[in-house]
Order: C-alpha cells, then sequence, then structure tokens
C-alpha cells in the first residue's frame, strides 16, 4: 500500500509538471490569439479527449513521461496577414515567446513553492563539517570537524546543497578555493582542494561525501569525529567514526562530561572505553603513558573531538521573511539553482561529467519517497527542483524539445524560408533515437543504483 501511494503521489506530481509546462505553451498562443488543436497530457494512445468553445482538443494519453501543445499552423499565416501593415517581426516573435513559454512557467511555479516557503519558514543547516574521513582527499587538505564552509570561489554557500550544486560544477578543476571558519579557535581559514582528477559517479548521493566530508547534523551525539595527530590517544586503539557510549562504565553525554571522566582516570594503567562500531558495541582498554597526558591541554578533550548537541544547535537556521521580501529571496533562489544545474548540464554533455549521472523514473519515485519522508516543505523543494530541471531540459537545443524548436526557427528566419519535409522528418527522427538513448543511459542508471 505505501510503495502504490508513493507510485500514485509521484504519477500525480509529474503530471502537475507536464500541466505546468504545457499551459505556458497553451495560455501564451491563446494571449496572441494563436489556435491551439490539441493539448495533450502524455503520448501514445488517447484514453480521454474533450474539445473546448475554442476548438481546442484536450486529451491524456497513455504514456504519461510528457506532453505537448499542436499549434494550427494557418493560425500565423492569419497572424502574419493581420500584422503585416504595422509589426514585420509580430510572427516570429510571437512563435519563440510561445516555445519559451512551457519553460517560463515552470521557472514561475519554482519561485512560486519558495515565494510560500520563505513566508512560512525554511529551516535548513549550515555546512559545519562533523566528520572527515582518514586518507580522503578533505583530509589530505587539512580539513577537520567543527570547521563551517562560508564560501567556495567567493560563491556564499549557506547550507549543503549549495556547498553540493557549486562543489559539482567545479568538477575537473585543478584549483578550488575554499574559505572555512572554524568554531574552535573562532578563526576564518583559507584551503585548497584539487578536483581535477575526482571520479565522482552518481552512486555518491552528495559530492562532499565523495570528498570524505560529513555533515554535524548527521552524526549521532558522541562520535570520534577527529583525533589530533599528538593527542595521547592516538594509538588507543580508538577511531574516527566510533561512538563513545561509556568511560570506565560512566555514562557520556557530552564532550565536558568526556573530558571529566578521562580527567579522573588519567593516573590508571588503563582505561576501558565501552564503544559502538560498525554497528557493533564492544569493550576497548587503552593503556596510555601518564606524562603524555598530564603534558597535554586537557580543554581540548585530550586531542579528541565528538559530535555534540553544542555545535548541532549552532548549525541549524530557520529563513523565514515577510511576504515582499520572501518573493525577491524566491526569485534570487531559483535563479540561483538555474544557474548552477545549467552548469551540471554543459559539463554533462561537454565536459567531465558523464551520462550516468542522468536520472530515470525510479529515482524521480525514490526522490518523491525521500521528501515525503523528510517533511512536506521537502516534498515542494523537490517539486520546484525538478520544475526547474524541466525547464532548462525543454530548452536543450535537440529538435524534438522546445529548445530544438527554437534553433529550427531561428534558421528559418536566417533562410529566410522553411525547412523542407523531410529534412524536418529527417532531423525529428534523429532527435527521436538520441532521446531514447539518453532515456536508456537514464533507466540504466536507475537499476543499477536501485
Amino acid at each position: 500500500m505505501k510503495f502504490i501511494f508513493i507510485l500514485i503521489i509521484s504519477i500525480t506530481t509529474l503530471a502537475i509538471l507536464i500541466i505546468v509546462h504545457e499551459s505556458g505553451h497553451f495560455l501564451v498562443a491563446r494571449f496572441f490569439g494563436v489556435h491551439v488543436k490539441r493539448f495533450s497530457i502524455g503520448f501514445g494512445k488517447i484514453l480521454f479527449r474533450k474539445k473546448d468553445r475554442f476548438g481546442t482538443e484536450f486529451v491524456i494519453s497513455s504514456i504519461p513521461f510528457g506532453g505537448y501543445v499542436k499549434i494550427a499552423d494557418e493560425s500565423f499565416d492569419i497572424l502574419k496577414q493581420k500584422c503585416r501593415f504595422f509589426l514585420k517581426d509580430r510572427v516570429f516573435t510571437t512563435r519563440i515567446l510561445i516555445i519559451l513559454g512551457g519553460s517560463i512557467f515552470n521557472f514561475l511555479l519554482a519561485i512560486l513553492i519558495y515565494w510560500i516557503i520563505f513566508i512560512f519558514g525554511l529551516s535548513f543547516y549550515k555546512p559545519i563539517i562533523g566528520m572527515v574521513r582518514p586518507n580522503s582527499i578533505a583530509f589530505n587538505s587539512n580539513f577537520t570537524p567543527n570547521m563551517e564552509i562560508k564560501s567556495i570561489d567567493n560563491i556564499k554557500t549557506p547550507d549543503w546543497s549549495t556547498v553540493n550544486l557549486v562543489l559539482i560544477n567545479k568538477i575537473g578543476q585543478n584549483q578550488v578555493n575554499i574559505e572555512v571558519f572554524s568554531h574552535i579557535d573562532q578563526s576564518s581559514i583559507k584551503k585548497m582542494i584539487d578536483l581535477s582528477q575526482l571520479n565522482f559517479n552518481n552512486s555518491e548521493k552528495n559530492i562532499f561525501h565523495h570528498l570524505g566530508i560529513f555533515p554535524v547534523h548527521n552524526l549521532p551525539q558522541n562520535v570520534i569525529t577527529y583525533i589530533e595527530l599528538n593527542s595521547p590517544f592516538i594509538n588507543s586503539g580508538l577511531k574516527i567514526g566510533d561512538r563513545i557510549i561509556s568511560v570506565n562504565n560512566k555514562k557520556i553525554n557530552s564532550n565536558n562530561i568526556f573530558d571529566f571522566c578521562v580527567s579522573e582516570c588519567i593516573y590508571n594503567d588503563s582505561i576501558l572505553f565501552n564503544i559502538e562500531r560498525n554497528g557493533k558495541e564492544i569493550n576497548l582498554i587503552s593503556r596510555l603513558k601518564i606524562k603524555n597526558i598530564t603534558k597535554y591541554n586537557s580543554k581540548n578533550n585530550f586531542g579528541i573531538y565528538l559530535s555534540s548537541d553544542f555545535i548541532l544547535n549552532k548549525s541549524k537556521i530557520i529563513e523565514k521573511h515577510h511576504p515582499v521580501s520572501a518573493l525577491y529571496y524566491a526569485i534570487k533562489k531559483v535563479f540561483y539553482l538555474i544557474y548552477f544545474i545549467s552548469g551540471i548540464m554543459i559539463k554533462m554533455l561537454f565536459k567531465n561529467l558523464d551520462f550516468y549521472h542522468l536520472n530515470g523514473p525510479i529515482s524521480f519515485v525514490k526522490g518523491v519517497s525521500f521528501s515525503l519522508k523528510t517533511g512536506l516543505i521537502y516534498y515542494f523543494m523537490f517539486v520546484s527542483l525538478i520544475s526547474i530541471n524541466l525547464g532548462i531540459i525543454n530548452l536543450l537545443p535537440i529538435p524534438i524539445l522546445d529548445g530544438g524548436n527554437l534553433l529550427l526557427i531561428i534558421i528559418e528566419k536566417i533562410r529566410g524560408k522553411k525547412i523542407s519535409l523531410n529534412t524536418e522528418k529527417l532531423i525529428f527522427n534523429i532527435s527521436m533515437l538520441f532521446l531514447l538513448i539518453l532515456m536508456g543511459f537514464a533507466l540504466f542508471n536507475d537499476l543499477i543504483h536501485f
């Protein structure tokens, strides 16, 4: 029943996004008095049809992955006759606006969603590092827990999703400058990471995980996030990722209690740690040299850093705005996402990223399921993101898509005459084949990561 519910929500979500996109074409055409023959949700066999008083046929077809608006060609001839005396390029401009209408409506939907979200308030986490995986790219670049990523190549990174988007856009660069703020000594530091040899694959949800960085809010309390090289515990058997349950049978609830427990027993021959490692609870007896412990500055927990509620509370932010300013921030957010998603698509097609990063219908359903589990706000954010993606993808210069139709119209304008029917059919068939190959890659990626 749960799967059926998620599937229904996914199909409904996709249908709404398609309706919004095709409504953009339809309403712009109606605005300019251009007759629309058919408004279709889906492709293939028609399941339902109904005509309105203007003669437009509204249909629902059997294959729900898309839709189209069919414009009557003679409408442009009529428009050309009507405006031949006062506006030479009216038909050309109108055709372009009708084509762009679909993507514009997708972007407007995203703005509307973020506008409502910013009015009611959006909670997110600052990009504060909780743990750094040993021998990872971040570890070798001296990133440590409790550092907050403030900017990447002077692009501000207020949250983890922004960090992810910016880093994906930087793949292939041999020098990426990252500004971090240390919550330990309250200082700003600039670091450099080389992403030229990064082999980022679709199995990793976030690129920062691939770099060895894990957010503080994703860690349970009292997990060892870092051990300093000169710590007396460096050879104690404790490892990054271990969760401290108790020290000498005294339960640990915070860093301060850990500090107290260790300080209390530094003159013993050994310290008994009860830890959780890889899902299993184990006891670890650590034998330490007293002189190493007594010389070490105990205010830093003897060089061991644990995840804690203190840093976690500092990382959570709630962003809420007045309706007017919320609209400004919504527009800013959507344009920001358009810019970075476009960059990722360009890299995927022409540069370092490959087609193994394409996602298909299974990933879409998984995304709907995950966002609903996280919360209703995150579901609408996911819808907004997909709407932006849909708008950008449709502007790609593939003839079967809006961007391809736009390209053909521009070519016709330059040539001064229409492309022949045979040439148009050939271009359509080639682009359809290319699109089917892309969909095949996306479905293949879904299946291998299912």
